[in-house]
């Protein structure tokens, strides 16, 4: 009912997941290495916190602009008929007129200054805001591709004792047929490869749950 909920659907719907008729779960080969690298392309505070260290840095340079000096460099071409240049001459006629403006910033009471440093100040935090989250994401990155690693190595043993119960209980079931053991030994055997059973789907649910975190935790999903 709480995913029902959660997806938007009626309380009530019948839910199917893909794999529930299946006998094992599908557990397909996932790349550990280079998931951290890939977390800087696919997390959105990553990404946002580095447009805004590079929105802060832009900042820092036009605070530093204002305070330089600028140079504003005109011209223009002006034609009239009748030629006002010539006796009102009826012909076109122009001139052409070039402009230059300097303007230099001679004393500002350290305005400029006091901008610029406080400009520089925001860019800092602003990096050190990225750098702390960048670390809080490679350790979150790692933790899961441990735990993920934890649970293939639970998996392969899950399976080796799944083999091994195997064994035993065809072992039971034919000292049982030949008389040599009894019942209790061959309820043994098949309590053990239940068990065993129980085992490894609990640790194939358990690399399902790892490898969601882990795409989680590099922005994939």
């Amino acid at each position: 009912m709480l995913l029902c909920q959660t997806c938007g659907m009626p309380v009530e719907s019948d839910i199917t997941l893909a794999d529930e008729a299946a006998s094992a779960i599908a557990i397909e080969e996932d790349s550990v290495n280079g998931a951290d690298t890939v977390a800087y392309w696919y997390r959105p505070e990553l990404e946002l916190l580095s447009n805004t260290v590079d929105i802060s840095r832009q900042a820092t340079k036009l605070a530093r602009a204002t305070y330089l000096p600028q140079v504003l460099l005109s011209g223009g071409y002006l034609m009239t008929n009748p030629n006002v240049y010539d006796g009102f001459t009826r012909k076109f006629a122009g001139v052409w007129n070039v402009g230059v403006v300097v303007r230099i910033p001679v004393w500002h009471w350290m305005d400029g200054t006091y901008k610029v440093r406080a400009a520089k100040a925001a860019t800092t935090i602003a990096e050190l805001e990225l750098a702390e989250t960048q670390e809080k994401v490679d350790l979150q990155v790692s933790q899961c591709s441990f735990k993920l690693k934890e649970a293939r190595k639970k998996y392969a043993m899950a399976t080796k004792n799944v083999d091994k119960a195997e064994e035993n209980l065809r072992c039971a079931n034919v000292g049982f047929k030949e008389g040599v053991l009894q019942t209790t030994d061959v309820m043994e055997a098949q309590t053990a490869w239940m068990q065993a059973q129980s085992q490894k789907i609990d640790s194939e649910v358990e690399i399902k749950i790892a490898q969601v975190n882990l795409k989680k935790a590099i922005g994939q999903m």
